[in-house]
């Protein structure tokens, strides 16, 4: 709710630390997002992305 993604990912990177990826999850990569969502992207100074499958989530955490 009020903006807030849809994934919160934690990930420990051996040679960087930890890491928190939020994740947006849209039905299709150019999905519209709220206005809610939009000024919790701009607000937000940690790592967003929008994604529309696990490929592109994986892609967006650094993972593939």
């Amino acid at each position: 709710g009020r903006g807030f993604p849809d994934l919160v990912i934690g990930r420990k990177i051996h040679h960087a630390g930890n890491h928190t990826y939020l994740l947006e999850v849209k039905r299709y990569r150019t999905g519209k997002l709220t206005p809610e969502q939009k000024e919790f992207h701009a607000a937000w100074r940690g790592h967003v992305a929008i994604v529309s499958d696990v490929d592109e989530a994986l892609i967006a955490v650094g993972i593939v």
